[in-house]
């Protein structure tokens, strides 16, 4: 269960960072983007790791072995790979800033 809880964390904070960078409300460094992709290597390779040493826990705890790795590596492809939904966000955010003032 320790192994879910680091997969669960480093996946957070992967996708808090790529959503950061969508938005603009941090700079797009190489050192942000290459701890992103750290944290996603190891999700990756824990994940490839307990699929072929214990496939047979699969069956009896798939949230551990399937569906937390996963989930966090969908999530941050999707974040990653969309582009005009972050930046109508950011501007809807904008403007909402610029009327309240």
């Amino acid at each position: 269960m320790v192994i879910m809880g680091v997969i669960i964390i480093l996946g957070a904070l992967a996708y808090r960072s790529a959503k950061k960078r969508k938005i603009g409300e941090v700079k797009s460094s190489i050192i942000r983007k290459s701890m992103e992709l750290v944290a996603m290597g190891i999700i990756t390779s824990l994940f490839i790791f307990f699929m072929i040493r214990i496939p047979e826990s699969l069956i009896e705890n798939p949230v551990f072995l399937l569906i937390a790795p996963l989930w966090t590596i969908i999530v941050y492809i999707v974040v990653i790979r969309s582009k005009n939904k972050w930046q109508i966000f950011a501007d809807r955010e904008e403007k909402v800033k610029g009327d309240g003032g």
